[in-house]
């Protein structure tokens, strides 16, 4: 069960990595053609067009995605896995790639919020089995 629980992990992993990878490209590009300096990433708001948009996509896999995250843990930690988890990891890791599809490739707002919600589908999947075992716990 907990293999089936961490290839989603290591997924998600690789995705922002090949995030990373993407925008320094995209930043090397923009100073080989003198679009911009390397001083200018000083500035966190220096991406425009696809590199910003990759930017702010990199910055998005460090916010809701920390609480699935920290479910995980503590569902691990519980040896508490059931398939319930598997799906909602499959569920996050599903909602994180088209949500990455929809920012990087796209200006469509609205699709976007669309897609975010698939993700946080498996988020909320993996909190509520977190809060259901602390209560249970604290029952008994």
């Amino acid at each position: 069960m907990t293999a089936w629980l961490v290839v989603p992990f290591v997924g998600h992993f690789v995705m922002v990595l090949l995030l990373y990878i993407w925008l320094l490209v995209l930043r090397l590009s923009a100073v080989r053609a003198g679009h911009t300096r390397p001083s200018d990433y000083v500035h966190a708001n220096a991406d425009t067009g696809l590199a910003g948009r990759v930017q702010r996509n990199l910055q998005n896999q460090f916010e809701a995605p920390m609480f699935a995250y920290a479910a995980l843990a503590f569902i691990l930690f519980a040896n508490a896995a059931t398939g319930w988890d598997v799906a909602a990891m499959w569920i996050f890791l599903i909602g994180r790639v088209l949500h990455t599809l929809v920012q990087t490739l796209s200006e469509n707002v609205p699709m976007r919020g669309v897609v975010f919600s698939i993700n946080l589908v498996g988020v909320l999947m993996l909190v509520w089995h977190v809060a259901w075992l602390a209560a249970t716990e604290m029952v008994q």
